[in-house]
């Protein structure tokens, strides 16, 4: 029987920081300013989308508490996500750097087509056009300081995006 590589440890001297920069949000670690590991969740039974946001420093301190919220409209995953975005946006300090993580490709492909002008999917009906709005806005409103948007995979052993998962 064939067992699969074990990742390594998060415990002992020296594994930690290893283990952290092989991952694929790891050359985005050392940015200056505060990180924000965000997710969205819809539970079936649920009339509303979550949203979980979880916060460090540069210096691997709490920044700022936790966040979950419940996101109102439609029920979807992408209110969620987008919507925990938006949360991540609104505590931080505007003055600050800031790196926020997301498992949401579909986000980060509106905020791209947003950014190119292309106006169309993201007004639309379907295209939660409140919260493309706001995130937007939210956007604008740190366009002196740094803030990057970087995808991260869902549920891979990112420590950030698990916290926020279980924060939505």
């Amino acid at each position: 029987i064939e067992l699969p590589p074990l990742r390594p440890s998060l415990h002992g001297a020296g594994h930690e920081r290893e283990y952290l920069c092989n991952l694929p949000s790891g050359p985005f670690l050392s940015n200056a300013g505060y990180h924000a590991w965000t997710d969205g969740s819809v539970r079936t039974s649920c009339k509303h989308a979550g949203a979980g946001v979880w916060f460090r420093t540069d210096d691997w301190l709490p920044a700022i508490a936790p966040i979950s919220r419940s996101i109102g409209g439609e029920p979807v995953i992408i209110r969620g996500e987008m919507g925990a975005i938006i949360l991540a946006l609104r505590a931080l300090p505007e003055d600050r750097a800031a790196t926020i993580y997301t498992d949401s490709l579909s986000t980060l492909w509106i905020v791209r087509r947003w950014l190119r002008r292309d106006f169309g999917f993201c007004l639309d009906e379907e295209g939660h056009a409140d919260l493309v709005l706001e995130l937007v806005k939210e956007l604008h409103r740190r366009r002196g300081v740094q803030t990057d948007l970087v995808w991260v995979p869902a549920h891979a052993g990112e420590p950030g995006n698990e916290v926020a998962d279980v924060r939505a």
